[in-house]
């Protein structure tokens, strides 16, 4: 193993070596001592050569230091070993132009496409047909890198919910379907388009549309690992690019056995499979008991009054499988509900033709008028090419068999006293029926899928999971476009709730075409656990009048208190999460081999801000009735736009923006839109926090524009103080100072209310992108009374409450003197809890005095607070507040000492001993008072505060102007323009003769070098990390170790003086006997 381990050294010294060193060993003695002697000797004395060197160099280095460490080297050199005025890029911030928020964009959770909601900018938009809103849409769809809708969409259908009609647009490339990425127009009665939503992806123009494998050998890729016996549906050629998927052209398969039903797709270059998605939606339950209740049925009559559970105007069939195993085929089903077998044949159109259940004969398709590639409509020919069937719907219904028998299972059906005997039976109609009574009453809507789609229940089913285990008490929901079979296992109690629950999974499957796994799929089955509620509260007495008990199925999952459900769900404990991460309960959602990443564990987050907005107490804001709520989460389904994908960050966002058309519809009151808002905030749920999903290797242009595309995600309340105090002069001055305020921060494409307070509080005009109503309410203003500082900031809350953005910022401005309402720490803490709840407060102290600052520059976020001394300053701090709000970021200096700061930068200069604030194109300098660990004032003016834009590198000058110490800081602002990154110098010393230099830069570390006597001799030199702070450093160890460094180099150059010199000697011998024998040599060979 030595040698083994030797060998690649040996190597790396070249062939060449090791044989010359063999051949030498083969002369004489002679010649093998002197080859062998003289590499030892040469090795050795190379090492003393290197040593030598490095101990020169390590005198060098102790020099060096101990230089520095004694301030002889230049000023110019920074502690970071460059020269002053050079920038180092920090990787851990964008030093780039600032992305702009807007609440219009949702990042998919899995970061493959831009998921975007648009509800602004469409006022003069008239949108009647769906070539209308299709053009619409070509102003739009750059959000996602594309660049024209026509081509890019194609029309796939028109739905109206309560009012609102909704466009739907299929994405496609080069003629073929983008699978599961579209667009939705959403207009209202007065055809004026409400939003658009879409979560399309910019295609390469290079992706391959022409398959390489066949259909039919995809075909057999796809039924690998299912039942000999399942049925492969084909489906058309589409591009799949969900689930972190690279774009690619696939074949589409649903696949049906009997314990499957999944849609598989094959690459159709490569013949992989490239993802597997759920057909089936299961609710696990753990119930005692059926609530048996008298039901009023539409049955189908038969001869010798017999009866069959078929309900033709809900188009509702009901079965009983005794306690047995049942399996299911899909049949197409024509104009007079009679069905017809399908049989696959891959050598036919879509793959499949049908046939007689009841003879077997093969029929031949046609397609019937009406027929589209979204809604195949056939006819069916026989033998003799006469027409036996009219507009046949493939898919539209079922054939149910008792699995291990094979014979076919009828719809109940007997006298009255036998239906009646079936109480299972009866009891799942019934609750069926009321939940299809349920979806027209409140939506509006014929069945779930609003054409009164077929609907096929088996009660006393047979249930077995996926692995081949016995799943006692589940239930299944297998849903197609114009069907939707539903299976309960004998032990499932067939509450109300449950089986409204099952039923709703057809309708959301129609509308949002949800994945089944991780988020998504806990909101579709949180979705369901709603409308399970809101059905059984309906159920009752026909009232949404709240008498639910939002237990879903006797609590298996408690939407109340999570954490007192009875399902063990999460394979830990019973109780389920209440809050996003809850630690007790929460399931990691990208785990997905289990229960598809804790779907039915994770859905109480949603279910129980659900149950929160309708709760009598607990929250602020109006209760909404389980119409109301049952009614909004129908209008976000529509709003995904037949995503795939959705966290719940991203669902939140959706419902607030149909919350928010619901209020402007009159269907929902301000109070109840504040509820829904302050629901998710309960349940932990945040609106996304920034921009994402922009396309890949776009540039910042196309990037910024794609961003001014969409609202804006600020909402921003101006909060001014227009008590008695501020009449006169200062009430103009304050008014053209908002005036400029207003717009600027429109210009940004963002929200903005104005709040007014004196001994009360108004909403002057709530949150609006129209400069004209803000600038109206602001010529409006006139003063009175006392001053409730709270009253303003509580209403400047509420009216941010009516935003749906995730920036949300408050600009207060005061003097800093209340006397209504809370006031000093009382106020403080009240404005600490607006911090903590995601709000940005600003505060603009004009003329406030000592007291005044102390109080507002507590209250203000880190770095923004500003003091006003006059008119000029008003009017452009509040241009700044405007511009950082915009996304103008600045870097925030401090200096609280006895010091002068100079910052001069292109010509300009600030200037602390001109006295009072100055400005320039690239600043601003002003003063704010100092003040003690308790807030209380130790000296007016003795902080100079520095203010400087981002981007270029800014020599600061410090003077010392008195003796004492200096308690300096630099802060950088993050992502979403919150100063985070503080780096902090405390106690520097500080005489009338002092000077320090510093940079004010994006690095990865800021440095003073302090000359503290003023002698050109640096006597400190500090670094501050990111986020870190610097004290007092004493450079003693520093001389001491480069003291000791040097005299130890001195040491080594003399030892190896030395012995370089005896080295040398001996060498010069051994050349004079070498010489002497080569001379004997020769004459010896001459003889």
């Amino acid at each position: 193993m030595a040698n083994d381990a030797a060998q690649p050294a040996a190597d790396s010294l070249g062939t060449e070596a090791w044989q010359r060193k063999g051949a030498d060993a083969a002369d004489g003695a002679h010649g093998a001592g002197a080859t062998e002697r003289r590499p030892h000797r040469r090795a050795r004395y190379r090492v003393v050569a290197t040593v030598l060197i490095a101990l020169a160099l390590l005198a060098t280095a102790g020099a060096g230091i101990y230089l520095w460490g004694g301030g002889a080297l230049p000023l110019g050199f920074g502690a970071d070993g460059f020269q002053a005025g050079s920038s180092v890029a920090l990787d851990a911030r964008d030093d780039g132009a600032p992305v702009e928020d807007a609440d219009a964009s949702l990042a998919s959770a899995y970061g493959d496409g831009a998921f975007v909601l648009i509800n602004r900018g469409f006022e003069n938009k008239q949108v009647k047909t769906a070539e209308d809103a299709l053009t619409l849409l070509d102003s739009c769809v750059s959000t996602w890198g594309i660049d024209e809708a026509h081509g890019s969409f194609t029309f796939e259908d028109e739905q109206d919910a309560l009012g609102v009609t909704h466009y739907r647009f299929e994405q496609q490339h080069r003629g073929v379907p983008v699978y599961g990425r579209a667009a939705v127009v959403a207009v209202d009665a007065s055809d004026a388009c409400k939003s658009v939503t879409g979560n399309a992806l910019a295609m390469d123009a290079g992706l391959a549309i022409d398959p390489s494998v066949s259909q039919e050998d995809a075909a057999v890729q796809a039924r690998k690992g299912y039942e000999d016996t399942a049925r492969v549906v084909p489906n058309e050629l589409t591009i799949y690019s969900l689930q972190d998927v690279e774009p690619r052209l696939t074949w589409c398969f649903d696949i049906y056995d009997s314990q499957h039903a999944e849609r598989v797709f094959i690459d159709a270059a490569s013949g992989d499979r490239v993802a597997v998605e759920p057909l089936a939606f299961a609710a696990t339950i753990e119930a005692e008991n059926v609530d048996g209740m008298k039901v009023e049925m539409n049955l189908e009559p038969l001869e010798d009054d017999r009866y069959r559970m078929h309900d033709q105007r809900r188009n509702l069939m009901v079965f009983d499988a005794h306690k047995k195993q049942t399996a299911y085929e899909w049949c197409g089903v024509d104009e007079r509900a009679s069905k017809y077998g399908i049989v696959s044949d891959d050598s036919l159109e879509h793959g499949y033709d049908f046939f007689d259940l009841d003879t077997g004969e093969r029929y031949t398709k046609e397609t019937a008028q009406g027929y589209t590639a979204e809604k195949p409509l056939y006819n069916l020919r026989d033998a003799s090419s006469a027409i036996v069937a009219w507009n046949v719907i493939p898919y539209g219904d079922f054939q149910i068999r008792f699995a291990s028998e094979g014979s076919h299972l009828a719809a109940v059906e007997g006298k009255a006293s036998d239906i009646a005997g079936a109480t299972a039976a009866v009891t799942l109609y019934g609750r069926l029926a009321n939940t299809i009574d349920y979806y027209e009453t409140v939506l509006n809507i014929e069945g779930f899928n609003g054409e009164n789609g077929a609907v096929r229940a088996v009660a006393n089913d047979k249930l077995y999971s996926g692995s081949g285990k016995r799943d006692e008490g589940n239930g299944y929901t297998m849903p197609a476009e114009t069907a939707a079979l539903l299976r309960f296992d004998n032990k499932n109690k067939l509450d109300q709730d449950y089986a409204a629950h099952e039923l709703t999974h057809a309708l959301e499957f129609v509308i949002s075409c949800l994945d089944g796994t991780g988020e998504a799929g806990a909101l579709k089955e949180a979705v369901c656990d709603i409308f399970g509620e809101a059905v059984e509260d309906w159920s009752k007495d026909g009232e949404p009048d709240g008498d639910c008990d939002w237990l879903f199925s006797r609590g298996l999952r408690n939407l109340k208190d999570p954490h007192k459900s009875t399902g063990e769900e999460n394979g830990r404990t019973k109780a389920h999460p209440a809050t996003y991460g809850d630690k007790k309960a929460w399931g990691d959602p990208s785990q997905t081999d289990y229960d598809r990443g804790y779907v039915h564990n994770n859905s109480t987050v949603i279910s129980h801000a659900g149950y929160l907005m309708c709760a009598e107490k607990g929250i602020k804001g109006e209760p909404l009735s389980t119409k109301q709520l049952a009614q909004l989460v129908y209008l976000t389904l529509h709003a995904t736009a037949g995503a795939k994908e959705c966290s719940f960050a991203q669902f939140r966002v959706l419902t607030e923006s149909c919350a928010r058309t619901m209020r402007d519809e009159g269907m929902l009151a301000q109070g109840q839109f504040e509820r829904v808002m302050r629901a998710f905030d309960a349940v932990n749920v945040a609106r996304p926090g920034e921009i994402e999903g922009f396309a890949p290797n776009r540039n910042e242009d196309e990037r910024q524009q794609a961003v001014l595309d969409m609202k804006a995600r600020r909402d921003i309340a101006l909060v001014l103080d227009i008590s008695e105090s501020m009449n006169g002069e200062p009430l103009e001055q304050m008014k053209e100072a908002a005036q400029g305020f207003v717009g600027t921060v429109l210009e940004g494409e963002a929200n903005c209310a104005l709040v007014t307070y004196s001994a009360d509080a108004a909403i002057a005009c709530g949150l609006t992108s129209k400069q004209s109503a803000l600038s109206d309410a602001i010529d409006d203003l006139s003063t009175q009374g006392r001053t409730n500082m709270e009253a303003g900031m509580r209403n400047g809350e509420d009216a941010l409450a009516d935003g749906v953005s995730s920036r949300r910022i408050m600009v207060l401005m005061s003097d800093g003197h209340p006397n209504e309402g809370l006031q000093g720490d009382e106020l403080i803490t009240y404005a600490r809890q607006l911090k903590d709840h995601g709000i940005k407060l600003y505060t603009v102290g004009f003329n406030e005095g000592a007291e005044g600052y102390a109080l507002l520059s507590a209250m203000a976020s880190d770095g923004c607070h500003y003091e006003v001394r006059d008119s000029a300053d008003l009017e452009a701090f509040f241009a700044d507040i405007a511009d950082e709000i915009s996304g103008t970021r600045y870097m925030y200096v401090r200096a609280a000492c006895p010091v002068e700061v100079s910052v001069a930068y292109g010509g300009e200069e600030l200037s602390s001993a001109e006295g009072g604030s100055t400005r320039t194109s690239f600043g601003s300098l002003a003063f704010e008072d100092e003040l003690d660990e308790n807030g209380a004032v130790i000296e007016e003016d003795a902080v100079k505060v520095v203010r400087l834009k981002e981007g270029p590198s800014y020599t600061i000058d410090i003077r010392g102007t008195g003796a004492g110490s200096m308690d300096y800081s630099i802060g950088f602002a993050n992502d979403e323009g919150d100063y985070d990154d503080f780096r902090t110098f405390d106690e520097i010393e500080v005489t009338p003769a002092t000077q320090v230099t510093t940079m004010a830069e994006i690095a990865p570390a800021t440095a003073l070098v302090v000359d503290v006597d003023g002698d050109g001799v640096i006597d400190q030199r500090l670094r501050a990390d990111a986020y870190g702070s610097a004290g007092i450093a004493n450079n003693g160890f520093a001389l001491a170790a480069g003291a000791a460094l040097a005299c130890a180099g001195i040491a080594a150059v003399h030892v190896g003086g030395n012995y370089w010199w005896l080295w040398r000697t001996r060498r010069r011998r051994r050349a004079t006997r070498g010489r002497s024998r080569e001379c004997n040599g020769t004459r010896e060979g001459n003889q």
